[in-house]
């Protein structure tokens, strides 16, 4: 690619986009939303890049600098960009800076805006910068967030795309219904029915720890046969051990990923960049609307996780089920409180500045301990304003309001009806598998006589660039063409 400034539409995962920038000849840092894709590169290239991890401290970076001054590539964190940007200093303008998987910085706004608005601070004077993403952000909300706005767009338009085949299970409780299933495949109760699923690995994409713990417990699920894969926080790791007990201790992001068990749960840590293999794994996607956090988006979170699945053989590989409920609330109703506290900040903000206008640093700092309340304790359910440290100044968080915005539509205005559901997917480009709510085709073979049309990665190879305003369109070619 040459173009050093600007937003990448990778047009489906798993091409090798990321491995691109790792390979190449120019000085890179890759920034990651998610610390699985940072150990799976990690794992990949060795002592070939610098993995910005637990236990990489600044002398640790400061000497990789030295030792590859030619061609250094340094892969971190968003949240630790800032450190490895002040490590290298002037030079960072002779680097490029890629920002992987992109569109998790509108998705981690609703639940860490302000690490996202730090981060893009960080960006703003980086000369040569690319965002990257198989799912991009939609043009409505990508327009309104700062660094990423006044940048050109180049999407990448394969020969042939990848089709995702999507079975869907209406349920009023996905909770249970993940319950049943994995209680039926614990009793063998459909091995005589599908043999096929006898060493079938569940794979259950649920973002949330409670419900796939009280499961295990319900239904006693041996440590031996269960794997969560969630942020990697003393608080998750204590509630887990609390519920199950000290023998479920390995079953937290295991370290040997490779061992794979039968029921595996993974939360939206896993949703992006995560490469799995596995001969045999089918994935669960589990939406359930009563919670705005375990409420999938058919946009581009469906494409994320079923590109988890990196095993080409696997004839489970760009199908997946999703068990779903309806939504209980009222779309417009829940946007309007939405407006409401975005008009109630602007006039909260107004009011403070002019407060501010005649008063002194004493003033200023109880009105920044005030706002940071706001932020960091109620996450903004009262409030859009914020305190913004980088520039030592009090005004609105534009992130968090798009983000609610999102999210909200995702939450009241996907999962309306069976109906809905399945014209909204046909609109995305899903192919849909299967009777609505039937589980029993899915398993019996017809994945293996479908096939798998993937793009395998290496097909970057030859490109025609066509223009339209500001947006770049590249026309990939196969390499045996």
């Amino acid at each position: 690619v040459e173009y050093n400034r600007c937003i990448l539409n990778k047009g489906c995962t798993g091409v090798g986009g990321t491995h691109l920038f790792l390979t190449d000849d120019i000085p890179t840092v890759i920034c990651s939303p998610r610390v699985s894709i940072i150990e799976s590169k990690a794992k990949e290239f060795g002592e070939k890049i610098l993995a910005v991890q637990k236990g990489v401290y600044d002398d640790d970076i400061k000497s990789y600098l030295i030792k590859s001054m030619k061609t250094p590539k340094i892969i971190t964190t968003n949240d630790s960009f800032w450190r490895v940007k002040g490590m290298i200093g002037k030079a960072i303008g002779k680097y490029r800076i890629v920002v992987d998987e992109y569109h998790m910085l509108f998705c981690d706004s609703s639940f860490k805006s302000d690490a996202v608005y730090s981060f893009l601070e960080d960006l703003k004077d980086i000369p040569n910068k690319i965002a990257i993403s198989a799912t991009p952000i939609e043009e409505r909300f990508l327009n309104e967030m700062p660094v990423l706005s006044d940048m050109d767009i180049v999407n990448l338009v394969w020969p042939e795309m990848p089709q995702l085949y999507v079975e869907r299970v209406k349920t009023n409780n996905p909770a249970l219904m993940v319950q049943n299933l994995i209680e039926q495949r614990k009793n063998n109760f459909v091995s005589d029915l599908f043999p096929e699923m006898n060493n079938m690995e569940y794979v259950f994409s649920y973002n949330s720890i409670e419900k796939p713990v009280a499961i295990t417990k319900k239904l006693e699920i041996a440590p031996d046969k269960v794997s969560f894969y969630c942020a990697n926080t003393l608080e998750n790791r204590k509630y887990i051990l609390q519920e199950l007990g000290a023998k479920y201790d390995d079953c937290i992001n295991p370290k040997n990923a490779d061992s794979h068990t039968p029921i595996t749960f993974w939360t939206s840590t896993m949703d992006c960049g995560a490469d799995w293999y596995s001969d045999n794994a089918h994935i669960f996607v589990v939406s359930d609307t009563n919670m705005t956090h375990t409420s999938v988006d058919f946009g581009g979170q469906l494409v994320q996780i079923a590109g988890r699945l990196r095993t080409v053989e696997n004839p489970n590989k760009n199908h997946i089920t999703l068990i779903y409920n309806t939504s209980k609330g009222d779309l417009d109703k829940e946007m309007q409180k939405i407006e409401a506290k975005w008009r109630l900040s602007i006039r909260q903000l107004k009011y403070i500045n002019g407060w501010l206008k005649t008063s002194n640093n004493f003033a200023f700092s109880m009105a920044v301990k005030a706002v940071s309340t706001i932020q960091s304790v109620n996450n903004y359910d009262y409030s859009y304003v914020m305190y913004n440290e980088k520039k030592n100044k009090i005004e609105l968080n534009k992130l968090k309001y798009l983000s609610d915005k999102k999210m909200c539509e995702v939450q009241y205005g996907q999962y309306k009806d069976i109906t809905f559901v399945d014209e909204l997917m046909k609109e995305n480009g899903y192919v849909l598998e299967g009777s609505h709510g039937s589980l029993t085709n899915r398993y019996g073979g017809d994945a293996a006589a479908i096939g798998h049309h993937g793009v395998e990665a290496g097909y970057m190879s030859e490109a025609v660039v066509k223009r339209k305003k500001d947006e770049h369109y590249i026309i990939l070619t196969n390499r045996n063409d």
